[in-house]
């Protein structure tokens, strides 16, 4: 099992985090998993270490590939239901968003 660290994820995580913290808790025992760490003052959501593939940095967001309208470079626009009403909205590039934390 890997080591975890925090060794519990926080409640206020969202329902992706909390099911890849499980997921990624079942990989092997050299593998080290960090929940939100702090890299230049910004928390990506998973960076794992691992003898296998090194050092990954994970961003988890909770959209289907249905639902992204529009997928840039620099952004992607999605169809968000929220209490009954279908929303458009828009975030950062994940890859964007990952590359941010070594600039």
């Amino acid at each position: 099992m890997a080591r975890m660290i925090p060794e519990a994820i926080p409640s206020r995580a969202s329902q992706g985090e909390k099911l890849l913290f499980s997921a990624l808790a079942c990989l092997p025992d050299e593998y080290i998993v960090w929940y939100e760490p702090t890299i230049n003052r910004l928390p990506p959501d998973f960076i794992i270490l691992g003898s296998a593939f090194g050092l990954s940095l994970l961003e988890v967001k909770g959209w289907y590939a249905g639902n992204i309208e529009i997928a840039s470079h620099d952004f992607f626009q999605f169809k968000n239901r929220r209490s009954g009403r279908t929303k458009i909205e828009s975030c950062a590039n994940p890859l964007k968003q990952r590359h941010s934390y070594f600039q």
